[in-house]
C-alpha cells in the first residue's frame, strides 16, 4: 500500500503528487484508493483491503448518523430508469447544481475576504518579482479559480429521514410518475464502486451567508463549500456524495498568466479557454456516473403518490429486468387514507 500524504494549498488538501500525473493513478494494478481528508491510501494487487474500506467511500459519521441511518432519495422516472439500466448513480456536476441554485457552494461573506488575501500572499510569494500581478488580477483570477472548482466536483444529494417527506414529493419530481428510493448510509458505502475515485460523504450542515462561517469540521478540509447550504434549505435534511475529479486542473490561468506583460489587460488566452472546454466535455462523458451495486444499495422503492395506475407494474417490470434481489416497491402512503 502507497500512502500519498496531503498537502495544503489555495484550494485545501491536495495530494503530494507529480504535476501533469493523474491521479488517483488509472493503472490496472490498482485495486482501490480511499481518502481520509489528510492523505490518500492506494491499494494495488498483492495488498489486503481492510473489509471496512473495500472500496467504499470515506463517510463522515458524526451527530448520531451511523450506517444504519436512513436516506431517501426522490427521482423522476427518467432518472429512475438511469440508475436501473445503467446500474449506475448519477453525480451532478457542480457547475450544474450553481446554475439552478446561486447558492450552492458559496463562500461565507466572512471568508471571502480571507480567502482572497491567502491567495494573493502566496502568488506574491510564489512571485517576488511581480509582487502586485494577483492584486490587480484578482476579479478575473478568483471568477477563474471557482470555475475551475466547479468543473471538478459533481454531488449526489440524499434526504436524511426514517419516513417519507410529502413536501420532497413536490420539489424534486418533474412530473406525476417518480419514486423515493429507500437506502441506509452503510447500504450506500457498501454498493459504490470508488475504484479510481475520491468520494467523500457527509450531512449538509445550513448556515446564515451574511452572518456565519463554516461550521468546524477538519474531515471535509477544503470541502466545506459542498457540505453547507443556505439556511432556508434545512428542510431538506440533506446528506452528500461528492465526488472529486482530482486529475482534472481546477486552475485555468495559472499556466499561462506570466506570459501576460500587462496586468492592467489581463485576458485568458483562447488556449486556456479551449482546454477548458475539452476538460468540460470529458468531465461530462466520463464522471457524472460512478457504477453500483443496485441490489446491495435499494432497500425498498416507493411509488409517487401522484402516479397513474400503471406505472407501478412499469416500475416492477424495470426491476426485474435488472435486479436479481427481491425489493420491496409499495405505493407512498403520504395520501393514503385510513378510515
Amino acid at each position: 500500500m502507497r500512502i500519498i500524504k496531503g498537502i495544503k494549498s489555495t484550494y485545501g488538501i491536495e495530494p503530494d503528487w507529480p504535476a501533469g500525473q493523474p491521479f488517483p493513478p488509472t493503472d490496472d494494478n490498482v485495486q482501490a484508493v480511499v481518502h481520509n481528508g489528510q492523505e490518500w491510501w492506494i491499494y494495488e494487487k498483492g495488498d489486503e483491503i481492510p473489509d471496512s474500506i473495500k472500496p467504499m467511500p470515506h463517510v463522515i459519521l458524526r451527530d448520531g448518523l451511523t450506517d444504519e441511518t436512513v436516506l431517501w432519495r426522490y427521482i423522476d422516472f427518467p432518472q429512475f430508469y438511469s440508475l436501473i439500466t445503467k446500474s449506475s448513480l448519477y453525480f451532478a456536476p457542480a457547475w450544474h447544481l450553481r446554475e439552478i441554485e446561486p447558492y450552492e457552494f458559496s463562500v461565507p461573506v466572512k471568508l471571502k475576504a480571507n480567502f482572497e488575501q491567502a491567495f494573493i500572499s502566496n502568488d506574491q510569494q510564489l512571485h517576488p518579482d511581480d509582487p502586485g500581478w494577483a492584486e490587480k488580477n484578482w476579479p478575473e483570477l478568483g471568477k477563474q479559480i471557482e470555475e475551475g472548482w466547479l468543473y471538478s466536483k459533481a454531488i449526489s444529494c440524499w434526504h436524511i429521514n426514517e419516513v417519507e417527506n410529502n413536501a420532497l414529493w413536490s420539489v424534486f419530481l418533474k412530473g406525476k410518475e417518480g419514486v423515493a428510493i429507500k437506502t441506509t448510509i452503510g447500504a450506500m458505502r457498501q454498493s459504490l464502486d470508488c475504484r479510481f475515485k475520491s468520494i467523500l460523504c457527509d450531512k449538509v450542515d445550513y448556515i446564515d451567508y451574511e452572518r456565519d462561517v463554516y461550521s468546524p469540521n477538519s474531515s471535509v478540509s477544503g470541502m466545506d463549500q459542498i457540505f453547507h447550504k443556505a439556511r432556508f434549505f434545512e428542510y431538506e435534511k440533506e446528506f452528500r456524495l461528492a465526488l472529486s475529479w482530482v486529475g482534472l486542473d481546477t486552475t485555468f490561468v495559472e499556466f499561462e498568466k506570466r506570459q501576460i506583460s500587462k496586468p492592467e489587460n489581463f485576458e485568458i488566452p483562447q488556449a486556456i479557454i479551449e482546454s477548458k472546454k475539452a476538460q468540460e466535455n470529458a468531465f461530462l462523458k466520463t464522471h457524472p456516473f460512478v457504477s453500483v451495486n443496485l441490489n446491495t444499495l435499494i432497500n425498498e422503492i416507493v411509488i409517487s403518490p401522484r402516479a397513474r395506475g400503471f406505472f407501478q407494474a412499469i416500475v416492477e417490470d424495470l426491476v426485474k429486468k435488472h435486479m436479481t434481489a427481491e425489493v420491496k416497491i409499495r405505493s407512498s402512503i403520504v395520501d393514503k387514507k385510513l378510515f
